[in-house]
């Protein structure tokens, strides 16, 4: 029931189709049929609606958009970035090259240039539409109108310089990249490098090598300095190249703190999360004689071995996310109760899935609301001892900024 969604696995299926992949006909046309009734209803000329409408001029449904590609046309000067992109490459699939010619120039006027680098603006709606995968989308769209424009390889290098050891920020901005930049590459010389690539650090040879065509497929040569070798004070690393082609690289700087007591985290996305855990208890009660069992009213950090124990995790966002886990560190000496998997019923709740690991469970929910929620299971604990237990993590999929974490919990298990 998501037209986003949809379209994406509609998408998903026509290129691989397109690419010699078996395919089921049945599923990809009906995924079709779906959009088609979509595509009539008369919604704003969004930027998921453009999506729709792309996916469906791929797939030549025999002139159904061409009167909505007039329309988005015709308000391009009120279009932001990531619809454009996605209408101009709509139009030149069904060979309007004049028209995909007018909001290319509308496209071009809104880009962020300097002297060495170009991209366009994106419109970040939880890890939707963010400017790498707009600039993606931008490119595609122009290289295929105009393959030798002088503005291009400067969108071509921001692209490049977003990338985080061997992806983008997530696994759909890495998609659309990539998706983007096999046409380039199948007309440039990319594929083609002759060159030595020497890398020192501190006047020591770390790597000399060659590379060469048959390099292109190989996985990233990944460097690792051990800390005897790194100088207390400056450390210099130079790379040189010499020969043809292009060389990449990414330096990744990360610092580790060491603390014994790890304290609650609540980044500016403002999402916070505490863990609480109840023992399972059975009482009495005094007026009915009625025997209960239930989680008592106070929580504790100190369990007995065999007797379950209630996990409450409770998440506050000051505002609507999209595409969030929540991880949750098991205590070791802990088993989880239950194993994931849910009834149908329960798809009204806020949360869609849940899956369980050896170390952790983790949620995920599609639409996380602004306001607080809880999230419960049981545990069993088994083995005695005293365990620290890591902090709940909350974030997006598709975007990093976007997290929260509680704080490291000390736990007794007795026998």
């Amino acid at each position: 029931s998501d037209p986003w969604m949809t379209s994406y696995v509609v998408f998903g299926l026509l290129i691989a189709k397109e690419h010699g992949f078996a395919i089921n006909e049945h599923v990809l046309n009906r995924g079709i049929q779906w959009l088609q009734r979509e595509e009539h209803k008369e919604k704003p000329l969004t930027s998921e609606r453009a999506y729709l409408v792309h996916v469906l001029a791929l797939a030549d449904s025999n002139g159904l958009v061409d009167a909505r590609l007039k329309q988005f046309a015709r308000n391009a000067q009120s279009l932001d970035n990531h619809t454009l992109a996605l209408i101009t490459s709509s139009l030149l699939l069904k060979n309007q090259r004049s028209a995909a010619a007018s909001t290319a120039r509308v496209l071009w006027s809104k880009a962020e240039q300097t002297r060495t680098l170009l991209h366009w603006e994106g419109n970040n709606r939880w890890g939707r539409g963010g400017s790498v995968e707009t600039t993606a989308l931008a490119f595609k769209a122009l290289y295929a109108l105009d393959p030798k424009d002088p503005r291009l390889p400067k969108a071509l290098h921001w692209l490049l310089l977003r990338r985080e050891g061997n992806r983008w920020t997530s696994t759909r901005d890495t998609a659309f990249v990539i998706y983007a930049l096999t046409d380039y590459l199948r007309e440039s010389r990319e594929p083609q490098p002759d060159y030595q690539a020497t890398v020192t650090l501190n006047g020591k040879t770390v790597i000399n090598r060659h590379f060469g065509p048959e390099d292109i497929f190989l996985p990233e040569i990944e460097l690792s300095i051990p800390q005897k070798d790194l100088a207390k004070a400056e450390n210099k690393i130079e790379i040189a190249k010499e020969g043809e082609g292009n060389l990449y690289y990414t330096l990744i700087l990360r610092q580790f703190i060491d603390q014994e007591e790890i304290p609650k985290v609540i980044t500016g996305a403002g999402i916070s999360v505490s863990r609480e855990y109840y023992p399972i208890v059975t009482a009495r009660d005094p007026r009915t004689g009625v025997i209960t069992t239930g989680p008592s009213s106070k929580p504790t950090t100190e369990f007995e071995s065999g007797k379950p124990v209630l996990v409450r995790l409770t998440v506050t966002t000051p505002k609507e996310y999209e595409y969030i886990v929540i991880e949750d560190p098991l205590p070791a000496g802990c088993e989880v109760t239950e194993r994931g998997g849910l009834k149908p019923w329960e798809w009204h709740w806020w949360w869609s899935d849940m899956e369980v690991r050896d170390e952790k469970v983790a949620f995920f929910s599609r639409w996380l609301h602004a306001g607080t929620h809880t999230l419960q299971y049981h545990l069993a604990p088994q083995i005695p001892g005293d365990y620290h237990v890591m902090p709940t993590q909350v974030y997006s999929m598709y975007d990093p900024d976007i997290r929260g974490s509680g704080a490291e919990t000390r736990v007794e298990l007795k026998p």
